[in-house]
This record gives C-alpha cells, sequence and structure tokens, in this order.
C-alpha cells in the first residue's frame, strides 16, 4: 500500500509497488523492447508517437483527477506533476529548485514562510498568474483535507503585496518547507476553478510544462506541450499517458513499441527488461518501505510487547527480501528508508532470532504458542511477504493462518474498519522527512489506525514535529527509530528499488526516489 492513511493509502491502492527512494540513480544496463513502430497511429490510443514530437508512458489505472491537491493517487499525482507547477521543488538530493517561487525566507519568529513569486508566469489559458491565485490554490487544497498529511500543520496562506505571499503555520513546524514543496500543492488559476469546481480535476488549468489536451476514459490522457511555459516549452510535443490494468502487460507494451516508457515495471520482470538492448533500464533506491504494523488498541492480542517481540525475532528479513521482492531492495531496521537523514546508522532493530523469539513468546504467556489469522490483499505486493513471515512464524510455533482479498475490500473491511489482530503495508513517502509519518504513529493523530500511542514515542515525533533546529530534529529522529524498534511498536521488513523502463533514445530521463517526481519537461529524444 502507499500510505497508510485515509489519505496516503489510497497511493497504497492505485500505485502499490505500485502499490508500491535513495539519493542517486545508477543504470545498471540495458532493457528490452522493441523500437516505436515507425507506422504507430497518431491517435493517442494506439501506439508511441514519433520519437521527434511524442512520448507516451505506462499509467497503472486511470485516475478520477488530475489535480494534486484532491487525490492521493500517486498516478494522477505523476500527471499533475506535468500539468501544474509548486512554489518550489525539494529534490532527491537534497537540493531546492525553485519554481513559481523565486526566493524564500522564514519570519523572525522562525514559523512561518515568505515566499517571493516568480513574475510573469502565464496559465494554461494565457492568464498571468497572480499572488491571489497562489492563495487560492494553497487555501482551497488546505481546506479540501485531502492532503491533510501535508497541510496538517498549516494554518493558512495570504497575501503580503502582487509579489509576496506568506504561508502561516499552526505552531513552528519542523519540516515547513518540504511540506510546502509537495507535489499535493500545484498553483492552479482561481477563476477556472471557480468557474467549474466540479469539473476542475478533469479540464485542469495549470502553470506547468504541459496542458490538458484530451482524456478519453478508459483509454489515456494527451497532454500537449505549453507554449509559454516559464522555462522554455518542452521539446517533446505531445505526452500520452496510456491506462494499464497489470503491470507485465504494460512491460510487454513496452517492449513490443506500444509505449515509450514504463516507471513501475515489476521486479519479476526486471531481467527480461534490463537485457533488451532496445530499452534502458534505470534504478535508484525509492522512498519506498514495506513494515508489519500490528493492532495495539487496549486489550487486543498485540497490546503485548513481548508478544510483538516475539514477531520481530522470528522473522528473517533476508529471506523475505529474496522471496517477495527478488531481492530487489534490502533489509530495513525502522519504517523509513536507511538513507533518509535523520535515521541511526549504527541502530539494529530485533530480528531474526528464533530462540529469543520462542523466549518472548513464553514471556508473553504463550509458552505452547498461539493461532490468529491474518487477512491481506490479493496484490502481489502485499501477500508474497507475509506467505514468508507465515513461514517464519510456523519455525517458532506461531501459526498465522493467511487469507486474501480484493484490495479495495482489504482496505474497506480490514484496515480502515480496524479488523486486524497483525497486517502489512508498504508505503511510498510523499515527503522525504521522516514527520511524513506522523500522523500515522504519533498518539492521538488522525490517521493512527493502530492504537500506538506509546509516550516515549510520542515526545520524540513532536520534538522534531516543532522544531526547526537540525540537530535538535535529528536527536529525536534517531529516538524515534530506537524506541518503534525496541518497543516492536511495528516490524520494518524491508525498501526498495524504483525503476525505469524507457527507449534507450530517450534522453534525461532517471529514476527518482519519488516515483511521481518525473517531469517530462526534462526529456528529449537523442
Amino acid at each position: 500500500m502507499k500510505k497508510l492513511s485515509v489519505i496516503l493509502c489510497l497511493i497504497l491502492a492505485l500505485s502499490l509497488v505500485a502499490g508500491c527512494g535513495g539519493s542517486s540513480s545508477s543504470s545498471d544496463g540495458n532493457a528490452s523492447s522493441a523500437t516505436a513502430s515507425a507506422a504507430a497511429s497518431t491517435d493517442a490510443s494506439a501506439s508511441a508517437g514519433t520519437h521527434d514530437d511524442s512520448v507516451t508512458i505506462a499509467l497503472w489505472a486511470e485516475p478520477g483527477t488530475v489535480c494534486g491537491g484532491f487525490t492521493p493517487n500517486t498516478h494522477a499525482l505523476l500527471v499533475s506533476w506535468n500539468i501544474f507547477d509548486g512554489l518550489l521543488v525539494y529534490e532527491d538530493d537534497g537540493s531546492w529548485t525553485p519554481k513559481l517561487a523565486t526566493e524564500w525566507e522564514y519570519t523572525e519568529d522562525g514559523k512561518d514562510i515568505i515566499f517571493t513569486l516568480r513574475e510573469g508566469v502565464k496559465f494554461h489559458n494565457g492568464d498571468t498568474v497572480t499572488a491571489e491565485d497562489v492563495v487560492f490554490s494553497f487555501n482551497t487544497i488546505i481546506d479540501a483535507g485531502i492532503a491533510e498529511s501535508m497541510t496538517n500543520a498549516m494554518d493558512h496562506m495570504e497575501k503580503i503585496d502582487d509579489t509576496h505571499v506568506k504561508l502561516v503555520f499552526k505552531d513552528v513546524y519542523g519540516p515547513g518547507l518540504k511540506a510546502a514543496a509537495s507535489f499535493n500543492l500545484p498553483i492552479f488559476s482561481k477563476s477556472a476553478y471557480e468557474a467549474d469546481p466540479d469539473g476542475f480535476g478533469r479540464n485542469p488549468v495549470g502553470a506547468g510544462a504541459y496542458k490538458m489536451e484530451e482524456w478519453k476514459s478508459g483509454e489515456y490522457i494527451k497532454l500537449t506541450a505549453f507554449d509559454d511555459y516559464w522555462d522554455g516549452k518542452a521539446s517533446i510535443g505531445t505526452c500520452i499517458f496510456k491506462f494499464f490494468d497489470d503491470e507485465s502487460t504494460a512491460s510487454l507494451a513496452l517492449q513490443n513499441g506500444e509505449i515509450d516508457v514504463d516507471l513501475q515495471p515489476p521486479t519479476s520482470d526486471a531481467e527480461r527488461l534490463s537485457n533488451d538492448e532496445n530499452l534502458q533500464w534505470l534504478k535508484t533506491m525509492g522512498a519506498n518501505t514495506y513494515w508489519i504494523y500490528f493492532n495495539e488498541h487496549e486489550g487486543e492480542l498485540f497490546d503485548n510487547e513481548d508478544l510483538r517481540l516475539a514477531i520481530a525475532y522470528a522473522i528473517n528479513k533476508d529471506d523475505i527480501v529474496a522471496g517477495a521482492i527478488n531481492g530487489e531492495g534490502k533489509a530495513i531496521d525502522s519504517i523509513y528508508m536507511d538513507w533518509l537523514e535523520g535515521v541511526p546508522a549504527d541502530y539494529k532493530a530485533p530480528t531474526n532470532d528464533p530462540e529469543k523469539a520462542k523466549e518472548y513468546l513464553a514471556k508473553a504467556g504463550y509458552p505452547d504458542g498461539l493461532e490468529f489469522t491474518v487477512v491481506t490483499s490479493n496484490q502481489a505486493s502485499h501477500y508474497k511477504a507475509m506467505e514468508i513471515v507465515q513461514s517464519q512464524l510456523a519455525n517458532v510455533g506461531i501459526t498465522m493462518n493467511l487469507e486474501k482479498v480484493e484490495f479495495s475490500t482489504w482496505w474497506t473491511d480490514i484496515h480502515e474498519a480496524g479488523n486486524y489482530t497483525m497486517n502489512s503495508t508498504d508505503n511510498m513517502m510523499f515527503m522525504l522527512d521522516m514527520d511524513d509519518a506522523y500522523a500515522l504513529y504519533r498518539g492521538g493523530e488522525f490517521l493512527n489506525f493502530y492504537g500506538v500511542d506509546d509516550p516515549d514515542l510520542n515526545a520524540a515525533y513532536d520534538a522534531q514535529h516543532f522544531n526547526t533546529d537540525p540537530e535538535e530534529r535529528l536527536k529525536a529522529q534517531a529516538d524515534i527509530v530506537r524506541v518503534m524498534g525496541d518497543k516492536a511498536l511495528v516490524v520494518p521488513l524491508y525498501e526498495w528499488y524504483n525503476f525505469v523502463a524507457a527507449d534507450k533514445d530517450l534522453k534525461g530521463i532517471t529514476a527518482k526516489a519519488l516515483y511521481t517526481n518525473h517531469s517530462v519537461h526534462d526529456w528529449s529524444w537523442g
């Protein structure tokens, strides 16, 4: 799943690894794909266009809207990224790229942020982007609550003058600038939105490199390069997002020349694609992690630290990495990627000690073992790891029955309803900061479905949440990792790579830690 949140988890639903990040990308060789057919149809629904003017990208599932402030769907956010610009971008390497803001600074009290706006920027309808549009965009998204994991610390945006706006926070907020840079906060036309709020998600007016041309339900979304884009017109004139229901079908379409880019090829197709001389195969460690979580509400089975530790010690993470994701990742010791700022390199979570697992099982009150049932979704990104966990738990006397249901049923009837004892999630971060999971595991927060309300964890989360001092935040973040691990509040399993398979002639494309951060404006045909 992608984000365990009413908001962030739909990401899981629609992009699970995809259902589903990593600071640098690397090319591991070439992969497979026949060059796009020279006779490809000019109709977007047919195949990739001519290489000098069109690119066709696989999109797993059709979104309902393509305005990033009103959906958690990662596929929608990928399209949104190319239609809209935000104020700034936080890059994988920790640098900042100005977009519709050219400068920014915190107020004297360290609480709010003042942005200087780029002048002369045009929307797709020809209107000039104004401070009023920026204020309206932020406040509309904040009020909508869909992107609340990014906006819950924000109070409002206000105009200072024609070229300056101020983002006002409810309190001092550590990752405030990262939140403001989120792809959930695009800038859009106030007049276009107010003219048709209900239809805006399918007929968006942004100031990004591409504008909406056509949306053919069940088939594709077609964008065309915006002539007046402030950063120069894109070299690729047409960008088509073609819908696929199955990831392997998309990778075969790539090899057949029906599409040019697959931004989430499945690990099961890695060998075939990476050995195709007509493709480039790129990968980087993604901003993705997979972990086991528990129902820890008072009186529930796993409201028992010793029992959680028994589970943690029973698990061999390396075997799960090998079996569940074909070795395309690595074992982790927290719910965060090991490359993320704040994750202590010296910490090792309880793991892979069957004898200690039996000791904790007895200490928890189950010397003769126990039995419970886990209902997981039928998506491979969920059940494959749990099948391996099932056999590992059996080795220490724990019988974990495993059932599978369709994803939407699992989400509404099992996870969201709290009808589970133990389960698992694959999570993709929206913000490259530990506070990304604040709403998931800080006691009393709106996305904390698990009953986790540990005073030590709460104190650590608050210490980095309400603090802008880098050293203090790093100390608190290390505490978060240690508390969660030592008490087995979760059992982290692995992080995995983000892959890109693309036509070998496409230039400028790279693998990204955040799947949504692909800008077609940066691409060209060589």
